[in-house]
C-alpha cells in the first residue's frame, strides 16, 4: 500500500510535466508561426486590430450564496482572479471561458472549460477563436493597462481595445485545430490527475492515521 501511494505521487508529478510540456509546444507554435512570420515576414493579408474583433467580454457577478469547501450542494466552483476561491449551488456559463482578472490579481489567464461562476473580479472572455485569444491575452502586459488607483483594476475596455495581430481566416483555424488537439490531451491528464490526488489523499490519512502500518511493510 505504501508503494502504491509513492506511486501515484510519482505519477501525478510526471503527468504535470507532460501537461507543461505540451502547453510549451503550442506556445512555441504560436512564437514561431504567428509572432515571428510576422515580424519577419509582414504579409499584406494580415493586419492589426483591436482584440473587441476577435472577442466578447463581460465582467463576472458575485454569487448569492458560497461555501469555502466543494461538497454535493455547493459543487460549482466560484473562480476569482487567480483561481478557485469558494464553491456555489448554481452556474453562470457551462461552456470554454477565457478567465482574466479585473481587479486585485492581474495577469493571470484561466482556461475553464466546465460549469463555473466566474467572481466579480473577473473578466470573462468568449471567442471563436478561443485557442489564438488564450496565447494572446498570456502575452499582455497587464500592468501597462492598470487604472487603479488603490488597487490594480482593468477596465473591459482596456481589453477590447487592445491591438493584436490578426491572421486571415485559415491561419486562425488551423492554429485551432493544432492547439485544440494539444489541450485534448492535457486536459485527460488533468481529470486523470485529479482522480489520482484524491486516491493520494485518502491514502496519505490512513498512513497519517495509522491504518497503514509502515512498520510492517517490506521493500
Amino acid at each position: 500500500m505504501v508503494l502504491y501511494f509513492y506511486r501515484q505521487v510519482i505519477t501525478i508529478a510526471i503527468t504535470c510535466l507532460i501537461n507543461k510540456n505540451l502547453e510549451h509546444i503550442v506556445e512555441i507554435f504560436f512564437q514561431e508561426n504567428i509572432i515571428n512570420y510576422w515580424q519577419n515576414e509582414s504579409p499584406k493579408d494580415w493586419k492589426i486590430a483591436n482584440l473587441s474583433e476577435l472577442i466578447t467580454i463581460t465582467s463576472g457577478k458575485r454569487p448569492k450564496i458560497r461555501e469555502e469547501k466543494e461538497n454535493e450542494e455547493f459543487s460549482v466552483p466560484v473562480i476569482g482572479a487567480s483561481s478557485i476561491m469558494a464553491y456555489t449551488n448554481e452556474f453562470i456559463y457551462n461552456e470554454p471561458l477565457i478567465l482574466i482578472g479585473r481587479v486585485g490579481t492581474l495577469g493571470i489567464v484561466q482556461r475553464i472549460n466546465f460549469k463555473s461562476f466566474p467572481s466579480d473580479n473577473t473578466l470573462v472572455i468568449k471567442s471563436k477563436y478561443y485557442e489564438y485569444v488564450f496565447q494572446i491575452l498570456k502575452k499582455i502586459n497587464y500592468g501597462m493597462l492598470n487604472v487603479g488607483s488603490t488597487q490594480p483594476l482593468i477596465t473591459q475596455t482596456s481589453i477590447k481595445d487592445f491591438e493584436v495581430i490578426i491572421p486571415p481566416e485559415n491561419i486562425l483555424t488551423n492554429f485551432e485545430e493544432f492547439s485544440k488537439t494539444i489541450y485534448h490531451e492535457i486536459y485527460k491528464n488533468q481529470i486523470e490527475n485529479k482522480r489520482l490526488i484524491e486516491l493520494r489523499d485518502v491514502l496519505l490519512l490512513k498512513l497519517i492515521s495509522g491504518q497503514i502500518d509502515v512498520l510492517n511493510v517490506k521493500i
